[in-house]
């Protein structure tokens, strides 16, 4: 998932950090300094985790440590005069308006209690819930029923999915193999190379790819490409695996005894983003790509986010392509050409002329070079 950028009202979250740390500054006691020292690694540890993506469950949790440190500097400072839990309370409805300012939070702050009902319905009556959740269960994995063709041909040999939905196994009864990471975006490149290292060496025998969900057959979350989410481990399915069967739906890829791609990648630094990179040849390029920081930009990465860069692919026919990356996935691998818009292992795709780095957020200001290798 990439970072998000809603439009903050600074002036507002600065109120809300000078009210959460005027108790520590007008108060002299010991225990108060003690209280703001031990939690204030955790302060800024849920204000990073919430203001990476300042949506719904993100943005809660910094509220949430607001409550709950609250209700902790109440305890622990009980002889303290009011006044300073009533400066402490301010925070709260500060931190809503500015969530409502940036319009991506649409969720209730009251927590949700089931009361007696759901005791009663979850504990008391236990056989029933089990029971009733079990037939929901059956009836969702219906959805995900293959055809017969398709379960006579993977029988009872070993096969994987990708990149979405993993409960195909259930309903078929098929003998699913797992790759290191389950559900496609969001992974360090470490882990990423693993699942390709594995797949490369004792991979299942099929992969079943879903074509659905974002943005088309290749289209993943938050506007990504799905060839640059995965692009290591996406690149090891296309060149073990060829599809044998399809619908509308999913494509079923049976492995083969040994890989059919032949990359090219390219080698040139940048010096700045937003600058038109051409691609000479026509033949399959995937390239990974360094970002070389400023030391201003290493500050507000560590004190706040990740910018949010992109990548435009320029097709031959003038078309230009935009689709946001992570700098994890820029590490690991992003895929130049061609620009496949369907799930294919032919490789067939429109051929790309130029890439471009645009980084929205920030401007090139924050970046020395990238380097594309």
């Amino acid at each position: 998932a990439v970072a998000l950028y809603p439009p903050n009202n600074w002036w507002i979250m600065g109120s809300v950090f000078i009210v959460f740390f005027t108790p520590l500054i007008i108060t002299k006691r010991k225990t108060v300094v003690l209280l703001y020292s031990v939690q204030l690694l955790a302060a800024f540890a849920l204000f990073k985790y919430a203001f990476g993506r300042q949506e719904n469950l993100h943005s809660l949790a910094f509220f949430n440590f607001l409550c709950y440190f609250i209700i902790l500097f109440a305890i622990y400072t009980n002889k303290l005069k009011s006044y300073s839990i009533m400066i402490l309370l301010i925070s709260l409805p500060l931190y809503y308006l500015n969530l409502n300012h940036n319009k991506t939070f649409n969720i209730s702050l009251i927590p949700k209690y089931g009361g007696i009902s759901t005791f009663n319905k979850n504990v008391i009556r236990y056989n029933s819930f089990k029971h009733e959740n079990i037939t929901l269960s059956k009836e969702n994995l219906k959805l995900n029923i293959l055809p017969k063709k398709f379960v006579d041909i993977i029988g009872k040999k070993s096969i994987d999915f990708f990149p979405w939905d993993l409960t195909y196994f259930i309903p078929n009864q098929l003998n699913y193999q797992p790759h290191s990471f389950l559900q496609s975006g969001g992974y360090p490149p470490t882990l990423v190379s693993k699942g390709a290292e594995q797949l490369v060496a004792k991979g299942p025998d099929f992969m079943l790819w879903e074509k659905k969900k974002w943005k088309g057959e290749v289209g993943s979350i938050d506007n990504q490409y799905l060839f640059n989410t995965d692009g290591v481990f996406v690149r090891e399915i296309l060149n073990w695996y060829e599809i044998i069967e399809e619908n509308n739906k999913v494509a079923l890829l049976e492995r083969k005894t040994n890989g059919r791609l032949r990359l090219d990648s390219i080698k040139q630094s940048v010096n700045k983003f937003d600058t038109w990179i051409s691609l000479s040849s026509e033949s399959i390029i995937q390239s990974t790509i360094k970002v070389i920081p400023t030391f201003k930009r290493k500050i507000i990465q560590a004190l706040y986010k990740t910018p949010r860069p992109s990548i435009d692919y320029l097709l031959e026919d003038s078309t230009v392509v935009s689709y946001e990356i992570t700098e994890s996935a820029m590490r690991s691998g992003l895929w130049f050409n061609p620009y496949i818009e369907r799930v294919n292992t032919d490789f067939e795709g429109k051929n790309v002329s130029a890439v471009r780095f645009s980084q929205e957020n920030w401007g090139g200001g924050y970046c020395n070079k990238l380097e594309i290798n």
